[in-house]
């Protein structure tokens, strides 16, 4: 599967979604800035915690041309896509603090799960200066999966406000480039 962020509507990991709803061997995500267009030469990332099946599929795909960096860190490959979308959202509505702030819980949510820092920085990461409609859609559930899983994610829960309409984009960028005014994951 190609990993974009997470599953409607409880806002799953891919990996996770699929595993629970299959019986396969192994389930692996694939991702990277290379990833949706899967042209011959792209570079992608493939992650799956079964270390033969990785080799496989990073077997398949070399051969097809691409070049494949493999991973067990399935967790943070899957929330790397959703960082940068999110943080490239950010980014055009806020400005590079703003973007760094968003990186930033999520990847505290990703290590909370498993994700590796160097994960959601690297090639996975690469992902959000193209996607920005799929930071939209997925803003909401990233809101919430940070919320219910106790992130203190201000910045986050204030952006998914704006792309819902409930907060002037322009009161969001203020609050988070001054952070004494943001409060309880919303934009004051």
């Amino acid at each position: 599967m190609l990993s974009r962020g997470l599953v409607p509507p409880l806002g799953t990991l891919p990996t996770a979604f699929v595993a629970e709803r299959t019986a396969a061997r192994a389930v692996a995500c694939v991702s990277g800035p290379g990833a949706d267009s899967l042209n011959e030469g792209a570079a992608i990332v493939t992650a799956c915690t079964d270390r033969d099946f990785l080799a496989q599929l990073g077997d398949v795909l070399q051969s097809a041309g691409f070049e494949v960096h493999r991973t067990a860190d399935v967790t943070g490959v899957e929330l790397a896509a959703a960082a940068s979308d999110a943080a490239a959202l950010a980014g055009v509505t806020a400005g590079p603090s703003a973007a760094d702030m968003v990186f930033a819980e999520v990847d505290a949510f990703a290590r909370r799960h498993g994700g590796r820092p160097e994960t959601l920085a690297g090639l996975a990461g690469r992902v959000g200066d193209r996607h920005d409609a799929d930071a939209v859609e997925a803003l909401p559930l990233l809101a919430a999966a940070l919320h219910h899983d106790g992130i203190d994610a201000p910045a986050v829960s204030g952006l998914a406000d704006v792309v819902a309409g409930r907060v002037e984009p322009e009161r969001w960028a203020a609050a988070v480039t001054q952070p004494t005014r943001l409060r309880r994951g919303r934009a004051a």
